[in-house]
């Protein structure tokens, strides 16, 4: 008889238990359209988003701090779309096709954004280089590459935008030119490239 006293003080305090417990529990999202999830203690799991490259639903992962993208596809569908971890802050988006790519790649080169370029060992790096200087952009044993740069200076910034003008090319005992010629005004019918393989023009027909 002494033990239904203790059974029923344990029982009650379990239930006061659970009670606290399910109190303190956060609030289940019900708009899956944050683009910065609430600050919860703990890390509650994460809600399954309508992603659909490739045919596929992908989940955001709302704890990284990859940008994340939310539009309509071209069925109208929500489409949310994050930054893949190799550019999480700089990709491009595709509502189309409801996913996201690096920049770079997309365009082939070690040449690629504002400004970046990709070394021989896949890391890119930044580079704003200066107006009518040469810089070296790959050097090795057997290969060398030189760029020219020109710039604008634009009286509203502080910097002169720059862009590759020319690169040369040496490898062996060959040199390879390849630069674009200056235009007081464009012409859509005239080649702009102008290519040379050591100091004799190469003619390249129009794609």
């Amino acid at each position: 008889m002494s033990q239904v006293p203790q059974i029923g003080w344990f029982c009650s305090f379990v239930a006061a238990t659970l009670a606290v417990s399910v109190m303190g529990q956060p609030p289940s999202p019900s708009n899956w359209f944050w683009e910065t999830p609430p600050s919860w203690d703990g890390t509650p799991p994460q809600p399954e988003v309508p992603s659909y490259a490739n045919g596929q639903l992908s989940p955001a992962n709302y704890n990284k701090p990859n940008r994340i993208f939310i539009c309509d596809d071209d069925w109208g569908k929500t489409c949310v779309a994050q930054c893949p971890d190799l550019c999480p802050k700089s990709c491009e988006m595709s509502c189309s096709y409801c996913e996201t790519s690096c920049r770079c790649a997309n365009y082939p080169g070690t040449s690629c954004g504002d400004p970046s370029f990709t070394g021989g060992d896949g890391v890119t790096f930044y580079f704003h280089g200066r107006k009518d200087q040469d810089f070296c952009i790959v050097s090795d044993a057997d290969l060398h590459i030189n760029a020219h740069f020109i710039g604008n200076h634009n009286p509203v910034n502080e910097r002169t935008f720059t862009w590759i003008q020319s690169i040369g090319v040496s490898f062996g005992d060959h040199r390879l030119f390849v630069g674009a010629r200056k235009a007081v005004e464009w012409d859509e019918e005239e080649d702009h490239i102008e290519i040379t393989f050591d100091g004799e023009p190469i003619n390249v027909g129009a794609a």
